[in-house]
């Protein structure tokens, strides 16, 4: 008879599949329903309206508070437009300088007078998609108001959450008199879902090594403190039944307290499912468990299974309870069948501990491994190792924070003194992190890999699985059979070790494939959507990357946000040519941040290229950069007239400025850059305008030789400026395609109007950055 063994594994995968299939065939009928207002941002980034809605949550941060609105309605003009029924909204509300503060409980109605916005989508490869990020939690649009906007109009309110929120600030306060402001905010973040006081250092510390988990609310915390309630109850003599009931309750509580999350949903589901099945007498399958938990998410919250936390929550779960088990009994034999009775059998004991906690880790970073790639583009070389020496003290400072924060509740002193245990653990962890951040290859960054490289991995994976599981049940089977075929049996069951262990071997062939970069070994210029500035990077086909300039004047931390993740989203760790056109910020915001730098995985630039203008020309950002520059690349060097780099099929003409020269303004001496790449052409113009340009026109005028007659594609000068590209500049280039670098909405006005006909006179196919995000052209 023909068994299916676990019913609830297969039931939800076939679910989730339907699910994903529906969202992906159903995505732009969805995607109108979600965001139904978009019509309106055609040509404003802001709409002021009133909103009304019921308050849900918010963080307090040290100028703004987020406020999310559930149950939603929007009113535009007055009463002339009213749209109801959006799920929720976040609302960013500039704290004001009055000293009393707003008191919102949980579902108030409240009224405010705000801006509708967008929610940012990425508009770069690599770059942190706002939209999708909050379209998980049902959130489609954003606002932004002064918190004195903001009025309560039903002063009802949940008394239960009320008392929760309130018990959870009460925690916080705590750790915050108790400990320093920095071990504060990670306990926070670990315990009450708190990230509001996360210090960013330790954020990317802790990313960086592989040890972001910890600073979610895991399944692991989620056990360590039922556990520790449990034994509480069991110490208090409750019976069992009850002790269940109210540890259920309890996970509820925490749920609400928190915020349920997604890694907190599935770990309170898992941890009922496990709880109930002791209630009923039934035995608890965590593979099933995880089914249904996911299940449940999916049903609730449909968008979590393209997110992020949702992918690595359950892929280290099934890491833990189908791999793990896995490589434990099938490929190792790490069986306890031993009884510990002398010192030498303590020590094989300790061996196998350590070798199984060495596999749970190996397990959970090779099956988590494609999802942190697709994500974040690199992974921690040595996180295996260090999870090794932090997982195991995790449960100690969960417990001893939890019992820390209760105590402080009841006598502050004591509740400090409890705290102090948990401050020189997390010492600990950021010393082992800075420690590891300085071995050599401390990480890899591998790019982005493709949907089909992320199929393969996991097919052959569970294929291996599967074939080696089946064969060796097969063989057990079979053995007690007549002695001919028995005998044909046995001798291949004899060699079944040795499978085990070519079988891991091609687990690690496995991980290693997903870690070779992809390859493109064709020409690729791409110019960035930085907003209000410039950034333009160029892959030769020979691998060697050059930028130009790195900027923006209107987006905060560029570097950090937009071009670092670009680099490595196409496996980039090395700039081997970064030219800076002139010192504006908009041109060098982001270069000085990869300059400046600390952690781990930072980006390097190996040769730095500036003009020379007269010294009256140089302002502080020039001197600024150039010492950074200085300090952190091999070559600094001046680029001027007629220098080129010829790098195989590519050859970089500088057209302008020569060495001291003086022109009318800083953006006069940009530097100009002409690009030849087989038979494809570029020119790039950094800010140049007034006599730069003259100069510039004057040298392709009377020089064909070393500059294509015209050109297949042109930045336009200055973010589309009506004082630069003239009608002569245009008539000598004549482009094919021009490129509009500026910033969406931007308070210049640029591409101005004059600019547009003139590019629209010579039949040029016009791209823009504020439009159409990225550029990306490839030869």
């Amino acid at each position: 008879m023909f068994v299916i063994r676990r019913p609830a594994v297969w039931t939800a995968v076939i679910l989730i599949i339907t699910i994903l299939a529906f969202n992906i065939i159903s995505q732009k009928r969805i995607y109108k329903k979600q965001y139904y207002l978009d019509d309106m941002f055609k040509n404003k980034s802001r709409i002021e309206t009133i909103i009304y809605g019921e308050f849900e949550s918010a963080i307090s941060k040290e100028k703004t508070v987020s406020i999310i609105l559930k149950n939603v309605r929007l009113k535009f003009d007055g009463r002339t437009t009213e749209y109801k029924d959006l799920p929720s909204i976040i609302i960013y509300a500039k704290k004001s300088n009055v000293k009393e503060k707003l008191k919102l409980n949980p579902e108030n109605k409240i009224k405010c007078n705000a801006s509708l916005m967008e929610l940012k989508s990425a508009t770069n490869p690599g770059e942190f998609n706002m939209k999708a990020y909050y379209c998980e939690k049902k959130i489609f649009y954003s606002a932004a108001c002064d918190i004195d906007d903001i009025v309560v109009l039903n002063g009802n309110y949940n008394h239960l959450k009320k008392l929760l929120y309130n018990f959870r600030d009460r925690l916080k306060n705590i750790y915050a008199d108790c400990m320093p402001e920095r071990e504060a905010g990670t306990v926070s973040a670990m315990l009450l879902g708190d990230k509001s006081m996360l210090d960013e250092e330790v954020k990317e510390l802790y990313r960086e090594n592989g040890m972001s988990h910890l600073l979610a609310i895991s399944g692991l915390h989620i056990t360590v403190l039922c556990m520790a309630f449990n034994k509480l109850l069991t110490l208090l003599k409750v019976p069992d039944k009850l002790s269940i009931t109210l540890t259920v309750l309890l996970l509820f509580l925490y749920g609400i307290m928190t915020g349920f999350g997604i890694s907190t949903n599935r770990a309170v589901i898992m941890m009922v499912i496990a709880l109930f099945a002791g209630f009923v007498g039934r035995s608890y399958d965590m593979l099933s468990a995880t089914a249904v938990s996911a299940v449940i998410i999916v049903i609730l919250k449909p968008m979590a299974l393209f997110s992020c936390s949702f992918l690595l929550s359950y892929g280290a779960i099934i890491a833990i309870a189908y791999f793990y088990p896995f490589l434990r009994d099938d490929i190792f034999a790490c069986k306890n069948d031993f009884k510990h009775n002398n010192k030498e059998r303590l020590v094989q004991h300790i061996k196998k501990e350590i070798i199984k906690s060495m596999l749970v880790s190996f397990s959970i970073q090779f099956f988590t491994l494609p999802v942190i790639l697709y994500y974040f583009f690199q992974t921690p070389s040595y996180s295996i190792v260090l999870n090794l020496l932090i997982v195991p003290l995790s449960t100690f400072l969960v417990i001893i924070s939890a019992l820390g924060g209760l105590l402080g509740i009841v006598f502050l002193p004591l509740g400090k003194f409890m705290l102090g245990g948990a401050y020189f653990i997390l010492k600990f962890y950021d010393g082992v992190c800075e420690l590891f951040n300085k071995l050599p290859m401390h990480h890899i960054v591998t790019g982005r890999p493709g949907i089909i490289k992320i199929f393969i991995f996991y097919l052959v994976s569970f294929t291996l699985i599967f074939a080696v599981k089946y064969l060796k049940d097969y063989i057990y089977i079979k053995k007690d059979f007549d002695a001919g075929f028995s005998s044909v049996l046995l001798s291949f069951s004899a060699e079944i070790s040795k499978i085990s262990h070519y079988t891991f071997l091609l687990f690690m062939v496995l991980y290693v494939f997903m870690l070779i970069p992809p390859q493109n070994d064709r020409f690729n210029i791409c110019f960035l959507d930085v907003g209000q500035g410039d950034c333009i990077i160029i892959k030769n086909d020979n691998g060697k990357v050059y930028m130009i300039d790195g900027g923006s004047s209107d987006k905060d931390s560029v570097g950090k946000y937009i071009i670092t993740p670009y680099l490595k989203y196409y496996g980039i760790e090395k700039i081997d040519y970064c030219i800076m056109t002139h010192s504006d910020s908009d041109h060098i915001s982001g270069i000085i941040e990869i300059f400046e730098q600390k952690n781990a995985d930072r980006i390097t630039i190996d040769n730095f290229l500036l003009p020379n203008p007269d010294n009256e020309l140089k302002d502080e950002a020039y001197y600024q950069i150039l010492r950074l520059a200085k300090n952190n690349c091999n070559k600094v060097r001046y680029v001027k007239t007629y220098d080129k780099i010829i790098d195989g099929d590519m050859t970089m003409t500088c057209v302008h400025p020569d060495n001291g020269c003086k022109t009318d303004s800083a953006n006069a001496y940009s530097a100009v850059l002409s690009i030849v790449h087989k038979n494809n052409s570029i020119l790039l113009t950094g800010d140049l305008e007034k006599d730069g340009e003259d100069k510039v026109l004057d040298i392709l005028n009377s020089d064909f030789e070393n500059f294509p007659q015209k050109y297949t594609l042109l930045k336009a000068a200055h973010h589309g400026s009506k004082n630069s590209t003239t009608e002569a500049f245009l008539r000598r280039t004549m482009p094919e395609k021009t490129i509009i670098s500026c910033g969406k909405n931007n308070r210049y006005g640029h591409p101005h109007s004059e600019l547009l006909k003139k590019l629209e006179y010579i039949e040029t196919k016009i791209y823009r950055t504020d439009v159409e995000g990225a550029l990306n052209f490839e030869d």
